[in-house]
Parts: structure tokens; sequence; C-alpha cells
């Protein structure tokens, strides 16, 4: 069977992740990033999912490995910004 463009994306993480130190204390650092969010008064993924009537999650990618490039210029702050005032619940941000 042919290797696939996901089974080389796949790959690449396994060998990042296996040459990468682990974090001191994981879950300190989540919930750290937690408490950070809730003193800046964000938003909460969950409680927004949760709201009545369907509820959009929008994706800000530069580009897709089957498909290439998707949008340039690419300025995912910028597209963050105008799916929050959308009303998006949240926003996914691809980086791989």
């Amino acid at each position: 069977m042919a290797e696939t463009v996901l089974d080389r994306i796949v790959a690449g993480v396994r060998r990042r992740l296996a040459e990468a130190s682990p974090p001191a204390d994981l879950e300190a650092m989540a919930t750290e990033a937690v408490e950070q969010r809730r003193t800046l008064g964000l938003r909460s993924l969950a409680a927004n999912l949760r709201r009545t009537g369907p509820q959009i999650l929008a994706e800000c990618k530069h580009a897709s490995p089957s498909a290439g490039v998707i949008r340039t210029p690419f300025d995912p702050v910028h597209l963050a910004r105008s799916y929050e005032s959308a009303g998006a619940a949240g926003i996914s941000v691809v980086v791989e």
C-alpha cells in the first residue's frame, strides 16, 4: 500500500514528539492557561457550544496537504477576529 500524505504528516509528528522533551508538569500548565483565560475574560468553548441552537466552529487554515494553499495572504488574527465578530462559537487554528 502506498504512503499517503496523512501517513507522512503522522510520521513527522511522531518523530518531533519523540525528540521533544516532555513538559515538566502538563496538568499544572493547562490549569494555569485556563486561569489566565478566565482572568482575561476570554470565552469558554465548552460554554459556547452549549448555547441554544446550532453553533459554528470556524477554522483558520492556510493550506491543506491535499489541496495546497487555501488562502493568500493568510492572516490568522484577522480571520479569527472576523469569525468572532460573526458569532463563531470557537475557532480552530490548524498549524500542521
